[in-house]
């Protein structure tokens, strides 16, 4: 698995259930299937194309990822999940499907938030919807610097 991906999976604990937003191939809910995460693990993707792809990926692994259609966090009821993991999207596209469910944001327990430019406009955009960043790092792949964040509802947490 590339580094990137392999990064996501190794800073969401094993003990939480997680949904993974624009998922592509569905790979970090396979991941998280395969090494024992609880349910409900889901995967989103919001074109019919990439759905597709990810349901290929799901079925060809018999993993028991539930695979939702729809923008953004539109397919996840508040509170269903304790992670969403938001990745490899640019950082404007991420602070949209932020501010479009700014409501029921406090109702997950945490945000890996992994976009792929604009991670400074992002930064300030989590602070101005009430969230704390509890981490950040870097991940290095194939000579290009990947940007993560967990981010947080709750300073508590912090």
């Amino acid at each position: 698995m590339p580094a990137r991906l392999q990064s996501i999976l190794d800073n969401i604990p094993e003990d939480v259930s997680v949904a993974d937003i624009g998922s592509d191939h569905a790979y970090i809910p396979i991941g998280l299937w395969k090494r024992g995460n609880p349910g409900p693990i889901i995967a989103t993707e919001v074109k019919k194309g990439p759905y597709n792809q990810a349901l290929k990926s799901i079925l060809d692994s018999n993993a028991e990822v539930e695979l939702r259609l729809g923008d953004g966090l539109e397919p996840i009821k508040s509170g269903e999940v304790d992670w969403i993991v938001i990745a490899g999207m640019g950082g404007h596209t991420i602070m949209k499907i932020l501010e479009q469910s700014e409501t029921i944001l406090p109702s997950f327990k945490a945000f890996l938030l992994q976009p792929m430019f604009k991670t400074e406009e992002l930064r300030k955009k989590v602070v101005e919807l009430g969230l704390f960043i509890q981490r950040e790092w870097v991940v290095n792949e194939r000579k290009k610097c990947y940007d993560f964040m967990i981010v947080v509802p709750d300073y508590k947490m912090c």
